[in-house]
């Protein structure tokens, strides 16, 4: 995982993932100052105390349950052994965050996109969710009784069932 600050990340991933989120990555990192992190090949990787605030001396390897700041991708690599195309990169801003790990790295990316928050809350309410259940019935119904009913009356029932569908 890649956040901006340690506390800024930690409050956002704490939200999407819950208080144990660290665990569910191999590595955390803080304050890579994108693009210096794909650029720099000199800035080395810190642990972060905790206190959050970064330690001197040399970062051999990257452990599990550490967070780490700043850094380079070669050491990324490097101290990892990772495949590029084991890597899984959130950001949140299209050519800044994403661009780089795509086209120069090989590295898989997740958008996160605020703007989707709330279709994303809509489609997991509990009345779209009954309204499309109810659509989905009446679209079956119509397409049941214009089969079944081929003459003027399943024009009757369909008619009324497309004047409810445009109602939900």
């Amino acid at each position: 995982a890649v956040v901006s600050t340690q506390s800024t990340g930690n409050v956002g991933m704490k939200h999407m993932l819950g208080n144990k989120w660290r665990s569910q990555f191999d590595v955390v990192i803080c304050l890579s100052q994108k693009p210096k992190f794909f650029e720099d090949k000199y800035r080395v990787f810190r642990r972060l105390t905790r206190r959050n605030t970064p330690a001197f001396g040399e970062v051999k390897e990257l452990k599990e349950g550490e967070v780490y700041c700043e850094g380079n991708v070669r050491d990324l690599h490097r101290l990892t052994g990772w495949d590029p195309c084991q890597i899984l990169y959130f950001g949140d801003q299209m050519y800044a965050d994403l661009a780089e790990p795509i086209l120069n790295q090989g590295w898989h990316t997740g958008a996160i996109i605020r703007e989707l928050e709330n279709e994303i809350d809509l489609l997991n309410s509990e009345k779209y969710q009954k309204n499309k259940h109810v659509l989905k019935e009446l679209i079956y119904l119509i397409r049941v009784v214009q089969r079944l009913l081929p003459d003027s009356s399943a024009v009757i029932y369909s008619d009324e069932w497309c004047r409810e569908r445009k109602q939900v």
